[in-house]
């Protein structure tokens, strides 16, 4: 793999990523978004720049969907919003991305999403479906959603409806 400086990467069975600050030899170090320097050997990383453009297209896909969902999911009598998650329904097509585009894709919904209701004060409840799974999803959603707990609170969706496959997040 060829990387230089300035590169993103991504650690291929953690959840982490950054910009290549350091190259020796096959040991890379990269600043995390957090500011933390991380160093992995080449062989545990994967170049991620390439695939950037194609997930900010996909991205911008996933705004436009969500902004078709404000519109169609938003309950006028108990103004909540119902989020669904699966990437399915953010994307067209998912062939050829990696579990971690999927991922940056479903968690870029659920921050901009969080980010537009905090700033508009609306909706005050939105339901983010994340389904079951192996949790993954789930765990990020929390990540994130602890980030904001000066302007919200999150805890279990309603089991009847939802089993136990959504987070319900009020907005103060």
């Amino acid at each position: 793999m060829d990387l230089k400086i300035g590169d993103i990467v991504a650690v291929t069975d953690e959840n982490l990523k950054g910009k290549v600050i350091s190259i020796e030899g096959n040991t890379i170090t990269f600043e995390t978004d957090f500011g933390f320097p991380e160093t992995y050997p080449t062989s545990k990383l994967v170049k991620i720049t390439s695939v950037l453009s194609e997930i900010n297209t996909l991205e911008l896909k996933a705004e436009d969907f969500q902004k078709k969902e404000l519109s169609n999911k938003k309950s006028k009598k108990n103004d909540f919003l119902e989020v669904d998650l699966h990437i399915g329904h953010l994307v067209d097509y998912t062939k050829g991305l990696s579990n971690f585009e999927m991922l940056t894709i479903q968690l870029n919904t659920v921050r901009n999403t969080l980010e537009k209701a905090i700033q508009e004060k609306t909706p005050k409840r939105i339901v983010f479906i994340h389904g079951h799974g192996q949790g993954v999803l789930k765990n990020e959603l929390y990540k994130i959603l602890d980030r904001y707990a000066q302007q919200c609170h999150y805890f279990d969706a309603s089991f009847k409806r939802y089993k136990q496959g959504a987070t319900e997040v009020e907005i103060f």
